[in-house]
């Protein structure tokens, strides 16, 4: 580090006093050095805001501080300090960045419509799915020929070797216990 005239002591009791070309001569002289270290935690372009704040910092702050022996040792402590607080803070912003786009998406997603809509016939599908399957067992396969796979009741009784009578018969009576049960359920749910 290249100073030019004045010895460190001389600029920091100068400093001390506020004279700004001895603040300048020691920020000319540590500046490309300290840049040089901050540039391990960040880019370059953050190493330089932070060893900027560092020497603004320093010259506010003046009055209070103690350099004691090593000058150089209490900039770079200070640059190091700085720098591991930006990386925390950084990793704050990505980490809130990342929930907040999960919760846009969510958003998004739950604000359509047809969403809505598919998940609400999606329960009542279940739920009738469900109250079908508790019928005994000739209406609720007549329900689901009829009703789920669109059969005519004679196309029922012809496969399950029935008369259409019968399976119009277990349709109403199928239809009849589901109303009942889905009346049921209705009042719980």
């Amino acid at each position: 580090m290249k100073r030019t005239g004045k010895d460190l002591n001389t600029l920091l009791e100068g400093l001390k006093e506020g004279k700004e070309s001895d603040f300048k001569e020691l920020f000319d002289c540590y500046f490309p050095h300290l840049v040089y270290y901050a540039c391990r935690f960040t880019d370059k372009d953050k190493a330089e805001d932070i060893v900027q704040d560092v020497f603004v910092w320093v010259w506010l702050n003046r009055d209070n501080i103690e350099f004691g022996k090593s000058f150089m040792s209490f900039l770079r402590q200070s640059v190091y300090n700085k720098a591991i607080n930006h990386i925390k803070r950084e990793k704050m912003i990505q980490t809130h960045h990342a929930a907040i786009e999960i919760s846009e998406k969510a958003i998004e997603y739950f604000a359509d419509d047809d969403v809505l809509e598919k998940i609400a016939n999606e329960e009542k599908y279940s739920k009738i799915n469900n109250a079908i399957d508790q019928l005994p067992e000739q209406p609720k396969i007549c329900l689901k020929m009829s009703y789920i796979q669109g059969m005519k009741a004679s196309e029922i009784a012809e496969i399950l070797d029935l008369s259409p009578r019968t399976v119009e018969t277990h349709l109403y009576n199928g239809l009849k216990a589901l109303r009942k049960s889905l009346k049921i359920i209705c009042v719980f749910f």
